[in-house]
């Protein structure tokens, strides 16, 4: 009895904390230039969850400080939908901007770099690809282990028949896929010489723009040009990191189990899910929790009864 009490004497408080924090989000500053600040992203204190969400604006330009990224986009996860089973609730997004791997090109590069997000609430979503452009060259992917993940850049005209010369398929430009079936923290890329003693100019990076039309994507574009950009984007997953896993019951949102099924009626009954995730990543008293609106609404699962029935919901 003693327990119940006390659990739900932490409930209360937590429900009010969260209420507090969601009644000074709502007067809080949600843009930096043009880009959108949801909660529990937020610019100033008290408009954001807790350290790894706040975000510094620097003339017009959003920066996480935590981990020490500029920020191009921050997206709410999409709908919960029960038929996806275990995982039901979806990640956010955050795309950030990270340094281009070279060598070559201005004797500085030295045609590593890693990316770390251990014990932090974002990873790397595996809709990033691995790009390269110079001539005979090989960019891997580190931190990948067992797998092997790499691409071959080369000039020798064999590589054209490959593939036209808009596409990154081995002439001058090359990419790989990562690995799509397990969940990275860490994840490297390297840039190295195939030809001994050269020391032409060669870039590599991790990306989610591949293709993008704003971007010059073939085999005709110098790497110096994206050396002299200095950055790709990358896409990032995020949740929330807490001690307290009572966090989406205060939002008033349901939990998805997979050792407990949850019938479609009872999905329905919700505005929004969480889902509880547990990592070796982190301390054993820390733990992940995801949030989304259920499929049918819309908004926030992160503010106090933020998902509502969507528009095209309520008119259907």
């Amino acid at each position: 009895m003693r327990f119940l009490l006390c659990q739900l004497c932490l409930l209360v408080l937590v429900l009010n904390s969260i209420s507090a924090q969601v009644n000074n989000s709502r007067s809080c500053e949600r843009h930096c230039g043009n880009i959108s600040i949801p909660y529990p992203f937020g610019i100033g204190r008290g408009c954001f969850l807790d350290e790894w969400y706040e975000v510094q604006c620097n003339n017009s330009v959003p920066f996480l400080p935590k981990i020490r990224k500029e920020v191009v986009q921050i997206d709410l996860p999409g709908a919960a939908i029960l038929e996806r089973g275990p995982d039901a609730v979806p990640f956010g997004f955050l795309r950030v901007k990270t340094k281009i791997v070279s060598m070559g090109c201005d004797g500085r590069g030295d045609g590593k770099e890693v990316l770390d997000f251990t014990e932090t609430p974002f990873s790397i979503s595996i809709d990033n690809k691995l790009v390269a452009f110079g001539c005979n060259h090989t960019a891997t992917l580190m931190h990948v282990e067992p797998r092997i993940v790499g691409c071959v850049s080369s000039c020798h005209l064999s590589y054209l028949s490959k593939g036209s010369t808009d596409e990154c398929a081995g002439y001058q430009c090359c990419s790989a896929s990562t690995p799509r079936d397990d969940f990275f923290k860490v994840i490297g890329v390297k840039i190295e010489s195939n030809d001994s003693g050269s020391n032409r100019c060669a870039v590599a990076f991790l990306t989610d723009e591949l293709a993008q039309p704003s971007l010059p994507w073939d085999s005709n574009t110098s790497p110096e040009w994206f050396h002299e950009r200095k950055y790709s984007t990358i896409q990032l997953e995020w949740q929330i990191q807490t001690r307290n896993l009572l966090l989406g019951e205060s939002l008033g949102c349901g939990t998805i189990n997979p050792e407990v099924p949850v019938t479609l009626n009872e999905f329905q009954s919700r505005p929004c899910y969480c889902g509880r995730i547990q990592r070796s990543d982190i301390s054993d008293d820390i733990g992940y929790l995801k949030c989304a609106c259920t499929n049918g609404y819309e908004g926030n699962p992160y503010d106090v009864q933020g998902c509502k029935v969507s528009s095209w919901s309520s008119t259907s």
